[in-house]
């Protein structure tokens, strides 16, 4: 059938039903509206992100709204979301605005009324290929079935040395001019990250402290900003740390910056069933990470056991508990920590460490 390879299989059985309820004449214009219909959505996904009504609509999800929306007054802002929380969806959606300068009417973030220069920051060139390059231009070999709608690409340039991979996209900007992305890689060493001045940055999967670092030096100047999406599998490193230590929600020293966790129950299209079977399927010492982007604090370690269940809230220990401590002595370093032992059930608390 000619709309096979577009639909599912219920929905292509559907469809050829009331197909064969008409006449061949109203049949062949059905599939034609069908046809164009699906051609249409393929091509201008960027359309139908965060509508007013629907499966999809924007009121499923309005910590990722706050998120775009947090520009005008932060120049770093983070998203810890979990694994299928639409991370990678809404750094590319937010790209696709400032690229294109077409923003939604709810939209209330930073606009540039400039064709602006952006890059994106990945992994590897693989990985940009496979995810990043995916999710704006869509597969390769027909692009504009990603985010960036399929008008608005003027030109791509492909990587050297990495197959299908692309490493500049040049956008139709809505002021006459065009504007650029450039996708860039961590394992390219902070020395690539360096020099130009860049209007927005979007880091896609964790990327290392001093490559954040020229990151943000790159928007100092033109002020801009830099958008993160990433889930936090790697604990507490020192990028989540300037976060969390400086965020809108405590009271660290110096710039502050936007943080919001984003968990499977923040998004309208994981069903209560599927995120049962996804918890099912994780490791108990990732769960936490991969379902509410919180840090994986105290696994890995020496234990793949989650840090809440273990730890627990403050407690008066009674005075007869046995106590005893430990001690690592070394030559540019000591570590001690305390414990308590209750006898009745044969349960040792740790309450003090050095």
């Amino acid at each position: 059938m000619l709309i096979s390879s577009r639909f599912s299989d219920d929905i292509e059985k559907e469809v050829s039903a009331l197909l064969n309820q008409l006449d061949p004449k109203e049949a062949s214009e059905l599939l034609k509206y069908i046809e164009i219909v699906t051609e249409f959505e393929k091509y201008n996904k960027f359309n139908n992100m965060y509508p007013d009504n629907g499966d999809y609509r924007r009121e499923l999800y309005p910590k990722h709204v706050d998120l775009m929306n947090a520009s005008t007054g932060y120049r770093e802002i983070c998203m810890l979301g979990g694994n299928r929380t639409g991370k990678t969806e809404l750094g590319a959606y937010l790209t696709t605005c400032h690229a294109t300068g077409v923003y939604p009417e709810w939209y209330t973030g930073k606009r540039f009324k400039h064709p602006p220069k952006i890059w994106v920051g990945g992994d590897t060139a693989t990985t940009c290929r496979d995810i990043i390059q995916d999710k704006l231009l869509g597969r390769v070999g027909d692009h504009g079935s990603g985010m960036i709608p399929k008008e608005k690409i003027k030109e791509v340039r492909n990587r050297r040395n990495v197959p299908d991979a692309v490493e500049t996209i040049r956008v139709n900007h809505v002021s006459g001019g065009v504007s650029e992305i450039v996708l860039k890689t961590y394992e390219q060493g902070r020395e690539t990250w360096q020099g130009t001045e860049v209007d927005f940055i979007w880091i896609d999967e964790e990327c290392p402290a001093d490559v954040y670092s020229e990151a943000v030096m790159r928007t100092m100047t033109t002020g801009g900003y830099i958008f993160l999406t990433f889930t936090p599998l790697r604990g507490l490193t020192d990028v989540v740390l300037m976060f969390m230590n400086n965020s809108q929600e405590t009271d660290g020293d110096g710039v502050k910056k936007y943080l919001k966790y984003i968990t499977w129950d923040d998004c309208g299209h994981l069903s209560d069933q599927v995120k049962k079977e996804l918890l099912g399927a994780l490791p108990p010492h990732e769960r936490e990470a991969r379902s509410k982007g919180i840090p994986t604090i105290g696994s890995g370690k020496i234990y793949p056991v989650p840090e809440s269940e273990f730890v627990i809230e403050p407690i008066q220990l009674p005075r007869h508990f046995p106590r005893a401590f430990g001690m690592d002595v070394g030559w540019n370093a000591t570590a001690c920590i305390w414990g308590a032992l209750d006898r009745d059930t044969d349960t040792i608390y740790i309450y003090d460490e050095y």
